[in-house]
């Protein structure tokens, strides 16, 4: 029953990160990308530690470093590049790529426990890399001026495979609310530089949209999160992301209109490959 309440935890997050992308495009250019990041994890943060704010006694010099290097590299490096993408990409295909996150998980997972990497996570990562040119590039050469974006995009899924790693050791010492708040909230300050503009052009249409990322998508969704990683594995748990570009990609084509071609389609699969031997047991290691 335990393990049955995380995976719905963990699928309900699914679905509410899945409608993140769709929510962003729908903001358009009303909100700075760095200061729509920054207002998500920054007052999500803040609500998460003011519901725990004893916590704060328990933390040791260790623990603030790791907080910093979470917040800093994890969060900050997953969602300043991932917001900026996202003005300049459809949002099907920055889900999708973002989706090869528990690759990037299970191989993480991996040299923190100091074990081998097995040849399916390997092979995995090779597939995820050729899914990612064809939905980017389709059957064609390297386009250079969309190459930052999808450079980005795997920069920012590998981030949170990391992320995810990581941040699940302070889960279990410290707890998923605590942890996850001040950590945002690191997150939302380590962005703070790069708001290029803190006017909202358009406050009837964006600020709807900048509460429900905060509260839904972010404060409940994480939440949800960490509370079934707490209870799974990370490779089992994180695995679950394979759905994310399926609702994203249905929800795009029905509201942004955003229609799939043989190129997504054809790298939705390879990723989907990857993604299915990253989670299957390895019988043999390297």
């Amino acid at each position: 029953m335990e393990q049955l309440k995380a995976y719905l935890a963990i699928f309900t997050t699914i679905v509410l990160f899945s409608t993140i992308e769709v929510a962003v495009k729908l903001s358009g250019t009303a909100v700075d990308p760095y200061l729509l990041a920054v207002t998500r994890f920054g007052l999500a943060g803040l609500l998460m530690v003011l519901l725990q704010m004893k916590q704060f006694a328990n933390l040791t010099r260790k623990d603030w470093l790791g907080c910093i290097g979470i917040g800093v590299i994890g969060l900050a490096g997953t969602f300043g590049p991932y917001h900026a993408v996202l003005q300049d990409v459809p949002a099907s295909q920055v889900a999708l790529i973002f989706s090869l996150n528990p690759v990037f998980a299970a191989l993480t997972a991996r040299v923190v426990l100091h074990e081998k990497a097995s040849i399916n996570q390997i092979i995995a990562l090779i597939l995820g890399f050729a899914g990612v040119y064809v939905v980017s590039f389709g059957f064609h050469p390297i386009r250079f001026d969309s190459l930052n974006n999808t450079l980005l995009m795997i920069w920012s899924a590998a981030a949170f495979g990391g992320y995810t790693v990581f941040n699940k050791k302070m889960v279990m010492k410290h707890g998923a609310v605590f942890t996850t708040g001040i950590t945002f909230v690191i997150s939302a300050v380590t962005l703070l530089p790069f708001v290029g503009s803190f006017e909202i052009t358009d406050p009837q249409r964006a600020i709807p949209i900048l509460i429900y990322l905060t509260v839904f998508t972010t404060f409940i969704a994480y939440l949800l999160y960490f509370y079934g990683l707490k209870r799974v594995s990370v490779a089992t748990g994180s695995s679950m992301f394979y759905l994310k570009p399926i609702i994203a990609t249905i929800l795009a084509y029905w509201i942004l209109n955003e229609k799939p071609d043989a190129g997504f389609i054809t790298g939705m699969a390879i990723i989907f490959s990857a993604l299915f031997l990253s989670m299957k047991k390895p019988t043999h290691s390297k």
